[in-house]
């Protein structure tokens, strides 16, 4: 069974975004979801934009397409 676990961090480096596929520039907020998994040695990353307003439990009840429109629409241009 493989284990996912969600945090909130500052970026150190740029990153794209998995539901957006724009840049997540350094220094910004990011929720980056790690999933374990079984016989691998590394977890598996995956970042997304994030607001100062949604919280980790928030964010793991969304589905991607809610996350395009209400997080990642303030980035786009």
């Amino acid at each position: 069974m493989n284990r996912i676990i969600i945090k909130k961090v500052r970026t150190r480096r740029p990153h794209e975004c998995e539901a957006c596929t724009n840049v997540i520039p350094v220094k910004s907020l990011a929720f980056i979801v790690l999933e374990y998994v079984k016989y691998s040695k590394y977890p598996r990353r995956t970042y997304y934009h994030a607001d100062e307003q949604t919280t980790v439990e928030e964010f793991r009840r969304m589905p991607p397409n809610e996350i395009r429109r209400r997080i990642c629409s303030k980035y786009w241009g």
